[in-house]
This record gives structure tokens, sequence and C-alpha cells, in this order.
């Protein structure tokens, strides 16, 4: 309960820094129609407005699928094909949240200098992928406790790299739809994995009754999902295009020809 109930204010701390939509809007924004159907076309302008964009939205809904997935068959498996019991899955909760704080704080600025957000953000999605084909191989404690400390800490690392591209793709007047849009996207992707792998959990391994390669099907689809939001963004380049030119912010925000990296983001946010 204490750690859901960590990850939760660390979520919304998240949120309330780093996400444009929790600031105070200017009057000029205040005074915008909230008519449903103008902001729904809005939005599909955006997404339509570069193949960038779209390819994007389409890595957000396949990894999005993939880590849910992921996140709604790994306890079954744990606890009916391996044998741990709850007081592991603390000790496995403690590693992964370490892993993914160590991961953020001390990989996140020397990878994306190093790579940038989109090659990055392909690193992070390999991850994704293997994961779920390691955790079929995975018999004891110790497997699972070197799997977290390797890779889980990547399916975290993501999300501030995709909230880095996803600022760098529009100007600040177009923030707020283009990020509520994308996560509305990601979060219908993910109620969707949520109901068909549990299904498809339920299904192939009959209840968790079946013998462990019953569990390969589930495991391997998810690895297949995110293999394909890796094929989606090796076709992004290296760098998103530039927003539109009406939409730029004003040029001594940063340095001419240079966007924005994650690692750069939450700098300037803190600051």
């Amino acid at each position: 309960v204490m750690l859901s109930l960590l990850a939760s204010l660390a979520k919304a701390g998240y949120v309330e820094v780093f996400f444009p939509e929790t600031h105070k809007p200017s009057e000029e924004d205040a005074s915008k129609s909230l008519n449903p159907c103008v902001l729904v076309t809005d939005a599909l302008g955006i997404l339509l407005r570069h193949s960038f964009i779209t390819n994007m939205a389409l890595i957000l809904v396949l990894s999005g699928l993939a880590l849910a997935g992921l996140n709604i068959v790994t306890t079954p498996i744990l606890t009916a094909y391996v044998g741990l019991a709850k007081s592991s899955g603390t000790l496995l909760a403690v590693v992964a949240g370490m892993s993914a704080f160590t991961t953020v704080a001390l990989g996140l600025g020397p990878l994306t200098r190093r790579f940038g957000d989109v090659v990055s953000l392909r690193i992070c999605l390999v991850a994704v992928s293997i994961f779920p084909l390691f955790l079929a191989v995975c018999t004891h404690l110790w497997h699972m406790i070197l799997l977290n400390v390797f890779l889980f800490g990547f399916l975290v690392l993501q999300f501030p790299i995709i909230s880095a591209i996803k600022s760098n793709l529009v100007g600040s007047d177009e923030q707020g739809l283009v990020q509520g849009t994308l996560a509305s996207i990601r979060v219908l992707a993910v109620g969707v994995a949520e109901v068909f792998f549990g299904w498809f959990y339920h299904k192939s391994t009959h209840g968790g009754t079946a013998p462990r390669s019953s569990t390969y099907p589930p495991l391997f689809t998810i690895s297949c999902l995110a293999a394909a939001s890796i094929l989606i963004n090796c076709r992004l380049g290296d760098s998103p295009p530039p927003p539109p030119q009406h939409t730029l912010d004003q040029p001594d925000a940063e340095e001419p020809g240079r966007k924005a990296s994650a690692h750069d983001r939450m700098r300037a946010t803190r600051c």
C-alpha cells in the first residue's frame, strides 16, 4: 500500500511539474472554445500535419498496448509459474523502483545527449520488446531481480523521452492540445490492452493451470507489439521536425537550431 501511495504521489508530482497542461493558462488560451467537436478537429489536424506526428501516435498506441499487456500478465505468471510469495513481490517492486529512479536520474542526460531523443526512445522500446522474452524463461526470484535491475529502468525511461519529443512537435500555443491528444490515445490503448491481455492470458493458460509453455503466446504477442513500435521508430529519423513557424517560441529561449531534449526539459522546468 505504501509503495502504491508513493508511486501515485511521484506520478502526480511529475505531471504537475513537467506537463504543460497543468500550468495556468493564459487569457487567450482560456478564451478558446471548449467545443468537443472543435477540439477533435484540431487534434486530428495536428496528428495528420506531419508523418512524424502520425508515427509517434502509432508508437504510443503500440508501446502502450505492450506495456499494459506486460503489466497484466507478469503478476499471474510470477505467482502461478515461478511460485513467488507476496514478500518476494514486494522485494521485486523495491528493486524495480530503484532501477527506474537510477536509470532516469543517471542515464537520461547522457543517453539523450549522446543519441538524441528519437534514438534513445528506440533503445527503450528494444528493452520493452526483450523484457517479455526474458520473463518467459525466468524460473527463480534472482532471475527476476536481475531482469528488473538491468531492464525495468528503460521501461520507465521512455516516458520523459516521449514527453520531450511531444513538446518539440508543436509550439507553445498547441502544447496542451497535442499532449492531451497523444495522452488520450495512449490511455485508450492501455484500456484495450488490459481487457484483451486479461482474456488472452486466461484463455491461453486455462486460468493458470496449463503448462508453463502456455504463457508464451501472450508474452510473444507483447514482444511483437513492441517490435512493431521499433520499426516505426526507425522511420522517424534522428530528430523531430521543427514546429510550424507561426508557433515557434521566442528565439532566445534556447540555442538556434537546437531542440530541447528530455534532460534539457527537466532541467529547464526545475529552474
